[in-house]
């Protein structure tokens, strides 16, 4: 074989293997932007429901973990044995502080307040609430709540924090899935997140001395 015909084939390796590269991040890219930036889904088959009323009753104020994302090293929606398994080895810290609850339709809320998030190797951070929504996860049955803040970073860009996650448990529930943060050069690490809820008396009783009066739904 001469030179150049080496040459050729080295050259048609190298674009292919770039070419494979592009496809796998294009993929990955594509799983990202169905969990975080997909349209609400709204089960046209549900009843009424006040979708923040029940997510906030039950994990408003509860203190979760944040697992370090070494960890984890998926591009999709940490299942519920995952964050099972990696429970013991949380390396932060979440939170939900609602102040003020809004909607703009059955399955769309306005929740005003703090989203607190503590990463691993990161001091405590307050991102605002912005929008608590539905949303279709490939490979769930049932929609995922899906609760998104953002924050402004010293350059003035918008710093994004959005909590994918599922409830599972019955009873005495936790709260599963995935924190998504977008820092301001747009690179996404996901968190896997535990958080456990209240009781069916304790959501109850939390739900109308604290979701009701925080709600505005006179709009």
């Amino acid at each position: 074989m001469r030179i150049t015909e080496i040459i050729a084939v080295a050259a048609l390796i190298i674009l292919f293997t770039a070419s494979s590269s592009e496809i796998i991040s294009d993929t990955s890219n594509a799983d990202y932007d169905i969990l975080l930036y997909s349209d609400s889904y709204v089960p046209d088959e549900e009843a009424y429901i006040h979708i923040a009323g029940g997510f906030f009753s039950v994990f408003e104020g509860r203190g979760g973990i944040v697992i370090g994302s070494d960890y984890y090293n998926n591009n999709s929606l940490p299942m519920d044995y995952e964050t099972e398994t990696f429970k013991e080895s949380n390396c932060g810290y979440i939170k939900m502080k609602l102040q003020k609850l809004e909607y703009t339709s059955r399955f769309v809320y306005r929740p005003k307040g703090n989203l607190i998030i503590r990463i691993p190797e990161d001091d405590a951070t307050s991102f605002s609430m912005e929008k608590l929504d539905y949303v279709k996860v490939p490979g769930h049955s049932e929609p995922c709540y899906r609760l998104s803040g953002s924050l402004l970073d010293n350059t003035g860009k918008v710093n994004k924090a959005q909590l994918i996650c599922f409830a599972v448990g019955g009873s005495n529930p936790v709260l599963c899935g995935g924190l998504y943060i977008t820092d301001s050069k747009d690179k996404i690490t996901c968190y896997p997140i535990r958080i456990s809820g209240r009781r069916d008396n304790e959501a109850d009783n939390h739900l109308h001395k604290v979701i009701a009066r925080v709600s505005h739904f006179n709009l």
